[in-house]
């Protein structure tokens, strides 16, 4: 038998030959997995490039005030941002780009009045960031991310009517930029930020009446966007958030009747807004701006007695607004403004005794206003601007006796009121309006010798308030309208000939009006005059 013998370095021949081999399949493999993840990064790039556009696109529309098709692309941008940021969890970048989309779907949600799908976006927001800001505590931009999404909350609260819960989310939003303001003194950005959370609740402490905390908010508000437009007076951003700023302590000065003061924040404000409208006259914001504050200094000339000078700058925002409304017919906002300035061009000749005037006034702003709240039938604030006009047509029409044509101005303000609070029962501003719309059919039904419709209409007004005022029994407004309403209904049970119903009323009414919180409110002494005539 012939041993086989291999040649001296024959096994290791084969060694290498094999090594080599599995250099290659290794190396192959290593091209593939690149191959494959260069092509997922092609991928991934393309669809941020989709998202982007269109992103954009709802920009673009959201800007033209086709909110419909805004919200359309942002949702088509979330869905697909979302995709991404599920297949890449760790991804912080694609966490941001998806909450800032919800901020955006948020936003429209909130233009339109659908404030309670507003809410739920800003919530997904919050949660995802606060997530975020607990993985890394030290992320400035997270800080941020989560101080506007708090903000976003408390202004939302506030358009629901819960102000309690508005002044908490705006706090905490205060709070989260406040302590970045303070480790980075010297950034501009934080400034700005610092200034709008202080005047979101110096702005909400003057809508709760607490005009000392307002002030001195909005004050401080005000150093920082005066020091900051005095640093970069090329700016214009930062030009306009001072002109905002003095409009705010002239709103506060008015309200405190210090009405010299108001008018010069007003006026300043006016001049700094001008100087921006010269340099860009096609700057429709500019304008629209100019219109409000020719209209406020308009407000305040009035309420100093000037009459002709309060009609002149009336006039004036008038013109400013027209001409806007008719430039751009589809900006609402546009709209809005001109229905809003025709209105108080109507108020202000009804206080003047010219009523036949205040009447054209009113009837063109209802023309304005009617298409916008029909175009947007969830819109809280065109709904209730549209309610109030009718209030205000109904109302002139039984003073002038023309009491047949005030009934369909008054019905069409209860539907209105009536289809909010469907939509919304929780909202207590809206119980509020909806309280008016039947106190307004009671008046007219008692006008018109219709007692038992009054007393119907009464009967639902005494509810709805007695349930308004022990749900918050520290607001004594709420107290006395809950009085008002059961002296009212006492005298239409009177009239109907229930005088068990009428003498019941009437005690509950002088039980609540004997409270002595009432007594400096405005429309305790007209309560007190209709309970004094009530039949003993």
């Amino acid at each position: 038998m012939n041993d086989v013998r291999e040649a001296p370095g024959g096994g290791r021949g084969r060694g290498f030959v094999f090594a080599a081999i599995g250099v290659l399949l290794v190396a192959g493999l290593a091209v593939a997995a690149y191959a494959q993840a260069h092509q997922r990064l092609s991928q991934t790039h393309q669809r941020l490039s989709e998202i982007l556009l269109v992103t954009s696109l709802g920009e673009v529309a959201a800007q033209q005030g086709r909110l419909d098709e805004a919200r359309a692309s942002y949702q088509q941008a979330l869905d697909s941002t979302r995709a991404l940021a599920t297949d890449d969890p760790a991804n912080t970048s694609l966490q941001r780009q998806l909450n800032a989309l919800l901020h955006k779907l948020g936003d429209g949600a909130q233009q339109q009045g659908r404030l309670d799908e507003a809410r739920s976006f800003f919530q997904q927001a919050l949660d995802s960031t606060q997530a975020l800001a607990k993985a890394d505590p030290s992320n400035t931009s997270l800080q941020r991310d989560l101080s506007l999404g708090l903000d976003k909350l408390g202004v939302v609260a506030l358009q629901q009517g819960r102000p309690d819960e508005a002044r908490s989310f705006l706090q905490q939003a205060l709070d989260t930029t406040q302590a970045l303001a303070k480790a980075d003194p010297s950034n501009p950005s934080l400034q700005r930020d610092l200034a709008l959370g202080l005047g979101r609740l110096g702005e909400l402490a003057e809508q709760q009446g607490n005009l000392d905390e307002a002030l001195a908010l909005l004050q401080k508000a005000h150093g920082i966007h005066q020091a900051l437009a005095q640093a970069t007076p090329s700016n214009a951003t930062l030009q306009r958030k001072l002109a905002d700023s003095l409009q705010r302590l002239g709103y506060v000065a008015e309200q405190q009747q210090r009405m010299d003061e108001a008018r010069s924040l007003f006026q300043q404000s006016l001049e700094v807004t001008q100087a921006l409208a010269k340099t860009e006259p096609s700057n429709t914001t500019l304008r629209s701006d100019l219109g409000f504050i020719l209209d406020k200094l308009g407000d305040v000339a009035a309420k100093q007695g000037r009459l002709d000078d309060s009609r002149s700058f009336a006039q004036q925002s008038l013109e400013v607004t027209q001409a806007l409304a008719q430039a751009v017919p589809a900006k609402r906002s546009f709209q809005l403004a001109l229905s809003n300035q025709l209105n108080k061009l109507g108020y202000t000749a009804d206080q003047q005794g010219r009523l036949d005037e205040a009447r054209s006034y009113w009837q063109k702003a209802l023309e304005v206003q009617q298409p916008l709240a029909k175009a947007a039938p969830s819109h809280l604030s065109l709904q209730l601007t549209l309610s109030a006009q009718l209030h205000s047509l109904g109302s002139l029409a039984m003073r002038q006796k023309r009491l047949d044509e005030a009934l369909p101005f008054f019905q069409q303000a209860l539907d209105i009121t009536q289809a909010l609070n469907q939509a919304n029962p929780s909202n207590r501003v809206l119980q509020r309006h909806l309280v008016s719309s039947l106190d307004r059919l009671g008046y007219l039904a008692d006008e018109q010798k219709r007692p038992a419709e009054a007393r119907s209409f009464f009967q639902r007004s005494v509810e709805l308030r007695q349930a308004l005022a022990e749900a918050d029994p520290s607001d004594a407004q709420l107290k006395l309208d809950w009085a008002y309403s059961e002296v009212m209904l006492a005298s239409a049970s009177f009239r109907t000939g229930d005088r068990q119903a009428g003498k019941t009323h009437r005690t509950t009414g002088e039980r609540l009006l004997d409270d002595p919180q009432l007594k400096n409110l405005p429309g305790y002494h007209s309560a007190r005059y209709w309970l004094a005539v009530l039949p003993r």
